[in-house]
């Protein structure tokens, strides 16, 4: 592929990218800003990372391309996986937080999510103490971690949502081994893969694939694995 032929395939790219996050910015508006509480919370998000994007402050600080799960998208997730305000919700890679800030607001089950960049952590964590101070009750079953998912305990959760689309091969195989020695029936979702597929031989059978279904992001559709430990 020639200079011209990469500029204008990324130019494509970034175009879809943008006209993907506006279509989805009016969805979000639509289904879940008519609850004004929510709203604050989330443009305050939104507008924290205004002068700089979640994007750049990953790339600045060396780490993994950054990448986000719509709200519609968690809110399909949400349902697939039967999520109610019962369990306990441990989401690995939560970014800066707004799938998080989702489900323990609208579902208002007890969310951990779990997050390796301190300004991610840092910066949700001082938003959910501002709306606690207000009197939002449903911050107090919100909490962010920081740590590496690989070496996070969380034999709390009963549900784990793992969008880690870019971890590496030896990352996965590490958390399907370590996910797989939960109790029996936790619900996981992934992301484009099932952990079984990822398990030595000698531990297969400790995740079991339960449905596999269509999800979207800003960069198309593809499946997620709903497993449950067995």
């Amino acid at each position: 592929m020639s200079k011209d032929e990469n500029f204008f395939h990324s130019l494509q790219i970034s175009i879809s990218v943008r006209l993907y996050n506006l279509k989805d910015f009016v969805r979000t508006v639509w289904k879940y800003y008519r609850d004004f509480e929510f709203a604050k919370i989330d443009l305050s998000l939104l507008w924290s990372y205004f002068w700089k994007s979640p994007y750049r402050m990953n790339r600045e600080l060396h780490l993994e391309p950054y990448g986000e799960t719509p709200l519609c998208t968690m809110e399909k997730i949400a349902k697939i996986a039967a999520i109610t305000a019962d369990d306990t919700v441990f989401e690995l890679g939560c970014g800066r937080g707004r799938c998080a800030f989702w489900l323990a607001y609208f579902i208002k089950c007890k969310t951990v999510a779990i997050e390796y960049n301190p300004l991610f952590v840092a910066r949700a964590n001082q938003l959910k103490l501002h709306f606690q101070r207000a009197g939002d009750k449903t911050m107090e079953r919100l909490s962010f971690r920081l740590t590496d998912m690989k070496e996070a305990d969380f034999h709390e959760a009963t549900v784990l949502y793992l969008y880690g689309t870019l971890l590496s091969e030896q990352d996965i195989r590490i958390l399907a081994k370590k996910i797989g020695q939960l109790k029996s029936g936790v619900r996981i979702v992934t992301i484009s893969y099932a952990l079984d597929e990822y398990l030595e031989k000698s531990a297969q059978g400790h995740i079991q694939v339960i449905k596999e279904f269509e999800v979207e992001f800003c960069w198309g559709k593809t499946s997620a694995y709903l497993q449950v430990v067995v």
